[in-house]
């Protein structure tokens, strides 16, 4: 039988945050808000009405916006994909060639619903 251990040194610490970061649906949901608006800068609110829409959940709900800013924009933001300004409560995507391949990707298994 062959060997497909993949060595240590051949994954990243980089590559390994990227695919954590994409293996949170929530995440991918707020970076497809950017690549499906085309846009690079969003609210909180406009991304936690997407984050509803794909999800099926009620917008306005307190939960969604709160887990947006304590989780997944910092986390996010922590992986170099967004620049996160809680303050005006708006998010810049951080374009990067990587991310758009894995969600090109992600796209042909039926992501996002919108």
């Amino acid at each position: 039988m062959k060997d497909l251990t993949i060595p240590p040194e051949a994954v990243s610490r980089a590559d390994d945050e990227l695919l954590g970061v994409l293996a949170d649906e929530h995440c991918r949901t707020v970076l497809w808000y950017f690549r499906y608006y085309s846009t690079h800068v969003a609210t909180v609110d406009a991304l936690e009405q997407f984050v509803c829409e794909q999800h099926g959940q009620h917008a306005g709900e307190a939960h969604v916006a709160v887990y947006l800013h304590h989780s997944i924009l910092p986390k996010l933001a922590n992986a170099g994909l967004v620049d996160y300004d809680a303050r005006s409560r708006t998010a810049r995507y951080r374009v990067d060639p990587n991310v758009e391949t894995w969600l090109d990707h992600v796209t042909e298994h039926g992501e996002p619903h919108a």
